[in-house]
């Protein structure tokens, strides 16, 4: 997926696969945007470290060079905090592998390419467009904190708050965790913070859910819950982590 994603990011702009429209230029594989396909990477990255003694170096550096070629600016970030934290944990097992890691993610990402990231993190204001947004998101839960609006109203309820008008439609807060409370109230938003918090410490010890963190860390800038093959990647590990 990994691979596919960005072949076809690089060779069918605009286009989702090769054969159908996309709303954005910047399509990577099956994802609309390249938040989406590092917050998938994110989930499979700890993964693949995890499995290496048996699957290899080549099946994670491919996805770690695929994060940072997405340039996606949290998304480079978390999978880089997810490879510290996974050495960490790991120790002896891994570091016998850290030369031939090394070797392999240098060599895939010189062919996928790192730029665009290195010209978004040179970006004066990150927070362009989302800081008034996370503002006007405040606005709304400060409105109605215990009830919020309604899930799914966002996009609806919005306007009424909005700060600033770039010309398109604001469909999410770029923010999940200032959505939920907006849309469903502070309780709402509490219950996922219970569920982040009962996942924290078997994530950690089991190495290869570390992602399902990385997400709820990712969600703070951004909106994976919102989209379906994101949030159910993570909602399949949850279930794994409980069931362990």
């Amino acid at each position: 997926m990994s691979v596919i994603s960005v072949l076809a990011y690089l060779t069918s702009p605009g286009k989702i696969l090769w054969m159908f429209p996309g709303t954005y230029p910047d399509n990577w594989g099956p994802f609309p945007s390249r938040n989406n396909f590092a917050q998938f990477l994110e989930l499979c990255f700890p993964v693949a470290l995890y499995r290496m003694a048996d699957m290899g170096v080549v099946p994670a550096a491919v996805m770690l060079a695929a994060g940072l070629a997405s340039a996606s600016r949290a998304g480079a970030a978390l999978v880089l905090l997810e490879l510290l934290a996974s050495i960490y944990l790991l120790r002896k097992d891994f570091r016998h592998r850290i030369l031939p890691f090394t070797l392999a993610v240098v060599t895939f990402a010189s062919v996928a390419g790192t730029s665009v990231l290195w010209a978004r993190l040179k970006d004066a204001d990150p927070f362009k467009y989302r800081r008034e947004i996370f503002h006007s998101s405040l606005k709304m839960i400060a409105t109605h904190p215990w009830r919020g609006y309604g899930l799914g109203t966002f996009t609806t309820v919005y306007p009424e708050f909005a700060q600033f008008d770039s010309g398109a439609e604001v469909e999410h807060a770029h923010n999940d965790w200032l959505e939920w409370a907006a849309e469903g109230g502070l309780p709402f938003a509490a219950l996922w913070t219970v569920l982040a918090a009962l996942i924290a410490r078997p994530a950690v010890r089991s190495i290869w859910g570390l992602g399902v963190l990385a997400v709820f860390l990712h969600a703070l800038v951004d909106y994976p819950f919102a989209r379906f093959g994101v949030s159910a990647w993570a909602f399949l590990l949850i279930g794994a982590l409980f069931s362990e």
